[in-house]
């Protein structure tokens, strides 16, 4: 038997016109990339003063197309029957039933609002995966909106769901209230871009200096304030601390003026965009790194500063409380001021708590893309297998 063929179908993908969208979806898809044959199809609504609606089709590699409707209309009605359309139409033109093994969906809404009427096209197993927060949040919607019962029930259909973390599965399975949907945990891939892999002796490059950096798309969720409250006390401790921070978002201007406004401009570096390579520099040698967050479905810098065996700090949020465990960092129960700030000065006092080269041995060993390859394609194989097993 030859290697498994999975057809992707995502709606979140890197673009030329958007490198950093779906970049989590590629990688776990590279990572499958050794044990599968993968062919993918990124199919995205894209806004358009001008335009109605115009498809436009680029071939981005031999195993990668993009399927972009460019529309002035903003009606999500319209775009979920479109999907549907347009998964049907990808079933037939890719031969999907006879070409491949098993296709795997990444991200559920819009493309399969309408699988109850288009499943019967479908002749092999169906996963999908799931990276998305708005679960958690309702969609932003009330519990009435004809929209979110249509998202519901897209999970009382016959699939195999992949989250990033169990507390994405949790909220999965609140929301759509299916209490028997079938899950497996496959976590982000980790990618650490530096000149040497070889991991000695971290704990000996620690700064003198205490530097925390954190990194975001500051908005609210993302709860800044609190993170500069309590560094505020640590400077009060420490003169020349500095916190770093990384990032853009609609809340940066706000928090440039609050960090004036509380007399931190001396020790607060706003660095902007950074690119991976620049974020790893800036992970060398740091006293710990800042979460602040107050929701995540998974949070890959978190795991990536794990990578570099820097200890991190972060709100207790279940989905990160899966891999933060007391050796490699300190989950703050409290998401308040006072407990923020005991957690850094425990830090600053006592750095060889943390084994800094264990971290990053058990960080990179766990969130590998070999690892998490090998976790995504057994979830894969079982699933076919289970399919056959049922229906022969």
């Amino acid at each position: 038997m030859g290697k498994i063929s999975v057809f992707h179908i995502s709606y979140w993908y890197p673009s030329q016109e958007n490198q950093i969208e779906g970049v989590f979806v590629k990688e776990h898809i590279d990572a499958l990339n050794t044990f599968c044959i993968n062919k993918l199809v990124h199919f995205q609504f894209r806004s358009s003063k001008n335009d109605l609606f115009k498809l436009k089709v680029t071939n981005i590699s031999s195993f990668e197309t993009s399927y972009f409707i460019y529309s002035k209309l903003d009606i999500w009605f319209i775009k979920e029957l479109i999907s549907a359309l347009f998964f049907i139409y990808f079933i037939f033109k890719f031969k999907i039933n006879k070409k491949y093994d098993i296709i795997n969906v990444h991200v559920s809404y819009p493309l399969l609002t309408y699988l109850n009427i288009f499943k019967r096209f479908i002749r092999i197993p169906l996963i999908v995966t799931e990276h998305w927060t708005a679960y958690h949040f309702n969609f932003g919607l009330k519990s009435n909106s004809p929209k979110l019962n249509k998202i519901k029930r897209i999970f009382y259909n016959p699939l195999k769901l992949i989250t990033v973390s169990k507390s994405l599965a949790d909220d999965i399975i609140l929301f759509s209230k299916n209490k028997n949907i079938d899950y497996s945990v496959v976590p982000n891939v980790v990618k650490i871009y530096e000149s040497k892999n070889i991991l000695t002796n971290l704990s000996s490059n620690v700064s003198a200096q205490v530097v925390f950096f954190s990194l975001a798309y500051w908005r609210e969720v993302k709860n800044p304030f609190l993170l500069f409250d309590a560094f505020r006390k640590i400077v009060d401790e420490n003169a020349n601390a500095l916190l770093k921070i990384g990032g853009n978002g609609p809340l940066l201007p706000k928090m440039r003026e609050y960090a004036e406004e509380i007399g931190l401009q001396n020790n607060i570096q706003f660095l902007g965009v950074l690119t991976k390579q620049q974020i790893n520099q800036e992970m060398n040698g740091i006293t710990a790194f800042l979460h602040s967050s107050k929701f995540e479905t998974f949070s890959v810098v978190c795991a990536e500063a794990l990578c570099f065996g820097v200890p991190v700090i972060s709100n207790n949020i279940p989905a990160i409380a899966e891999y933060l465990h007391e050796d490699v960092g300190i989950l703050v129960l409290n998401d308040d001021v006072t407990s923020w700030a005991k957690a850094m000065r425990n830090i600053i006092i006592d750095q060889s708590r943390f084994n800094r080269d264990k971290i990053a041995k058990y960080a990179r060993s766990k969130f590998s893309q070999q690892t998490v390859g090998k976790q995504y394609f057994d979830v894969i194989e079982n699933t076919i297998k289970k399919f056959h097993e049922r229906f022969g």
